[in-house]
């Protein structure tokens, strides 16, 4: 009979923290380290930093543009929530990672450097759902009064979806972390 796969656990993490002869909590466990120098990681990083906080930056700005009447629409609305908690998400990745310097721990690199392509994917995605969303609804009820900030919201979400597809190229591309 085939084995089956054994699920990780939530906290299983926990597992690589030993106690040390004073008492404190010691890891254990794999660690990752970045592969290059110290100027390539930074400036790795300051670019993986400025394109995440760019898709929430443009995210952000889309909605607070002025009343398009965009807003008060559940097939806009619903696409740009899920783009805005994607962008948020990819940030919040980002922001482990660059705490965690030069070398990081194993669970810190699953949720971290495994999960950012398909974050930044999910961003992308949603983006280009809300672009399709805005179309339909600028089709259905036109411009409106607002002509400027209604052709600009899709605009946004365009540019939003280019940012998150370099960010995935960015960190699907080469390996960048290594088992130490």
């Amino acid at each position: 009979m085939e084995q089956k796969k054994k699920r990780k656990k939530r906290r299983s993490y926990l597992a690589d923290f030993r106690k040390d002869a004073t008492g404190n909590y010691v890891y254990t466990g794999n660690v990752y380290a970045f592969d290059g120098e110290e100027a390539e990681r930074k400036k790795y990083v300051a670019g993986l930093g400025a394109l995440c906080i760019l898709t929430l930056a443009l995210a952000t700005a889309q909605e607070l543009l002025p009343g398009t009447k965009m807003n008060n629409t559940f097939y806009v609305l619903i696409p740009w929530l899920l783009q805005f908690l994607s962008a948020a998400t990819v940030v919040w990745a980002f922001a482990r990672l660059a705490y965690a310097g030069r070398r990081v721990r194993e669970y810190v690199y699953e949720a971290t450097v495994k999960k950012l392509p398909i974050r930044s994917l999910l961003t992308l995605i949603f983006c280009l759902a809300t672009v399709a969303a805005e179309i339909v609804f600028i089709s259905i009820n036109g411009f409106g009064d607002r002509v400027a900030a209604a052709a600009l919201r899709p605009s946004l979400s365009l540019i939003n979806a280019g940012a998150s597809l370099w960010l995935h190229l960015l960190v699907k591309g080469k390996e960048r972390y290594r088992k130490i």
